[in-house]
């Protein structure tokens, strides 16, 4: 949506093409610097195992996800001790 946005303003104010890469190159920059903030491996197991009724949850992936994850993952023990 904001690439779309910003192409609008574009055309409406005849700005460059100079201005639409460096407004939406400065938006990437952005959301990447936001992503590095979200514990990834902690929310994949979170909801991998909020849906494992629902869904095949493979347990040997889960035991693969970083140390950052072992809090959910002992919420969850007694889903692993199961066969």
């Amino acid at each position: 949506n904001f690439g779309i946005i910003t192409t609008i303003i574009k055309t409406r104010n005849k700005k460059g093409s100079y201005y639409l890469v460096r407004l939406n190159g400065f938006y990437v920059l952005l959301v990447l610097l936001a992503s590095c903030f979200v514990n990834w491996d902690a929310l994949i197991a979170r909801y991998n195992l909020s849906h494992k009724d629902s869904a095949v949850v493979h347990k040997n992936f889960l035991m693969t996800l970083d140390d950052s994850a072992l809090p959910v993952l002992l919420e969850h023990q007694e889903f692993f001790n199961s066969p």
